[in-house]
């Protein structure tokens, strides 16, 4: 190597030094802040809850479990008996509405319905088996 290429290089690290020290000092206010990416998502401010109904039987006449407009962020149903049960969620629409999962649960099996936004369901929702043994848990805002 040339004593020419020895400055030439000498001068390409002192610069490639000075940049790197510049560009560190300019990131230290960053580190004070805290972006978005990294932070825990609270609930927006516009939703009430979220609410839960805990893992527990669910009843055998129509039930109210809500009577607000929500958002059903997930629900789960799970049949423990030898026999298959029917499992009806719906809305308190003026024309009530069948929501997803309704129908029959087969013996001795778990179904859930995971909705991240949010299924909307005007003015609540009610739930309802035909018999025995059936068991829900469910998540919602308003």
């Amino acid at each position: 190597m040339t004593r020419f290429n020895r400055e030439i290089l000498a001068i390409f690290i002192k610069h490639f030094v000075v940049v790197m020290f510049l560009i560190i000092v300019a990131s230290i206010p960053l580190g004070a802040a805290s972006p978005a990416i990294v932070t825990r998502m609270d609930w927006p401010r516009s939703y009430g809850g979220p609410y839960e109904v805990y893992y527990q039987a669910v009843p055998t006449a129509l039930t109210d479990v809500d009577t607000r407009d929500v958002r059903l962020l997930g629900y789960c149903v799970f049949n423990n008996t030898a026999g298959a049960l029917t499992f009806t969620i719906q809305t308190k629409d003026a024309s009530a509405l069948a929501l997803p999962l309704t129908g029959a649960v087969p013996a001795n099996t778990a179904v859930c319905n995971n909705s991240p936004f949010g299924l909307l369901s005007k003015g609540g929702f009610s739930v309802q088996a035909s018999g025995a043994g059936l068991f829900y848990g469910v998540v919602w805002t308003h």
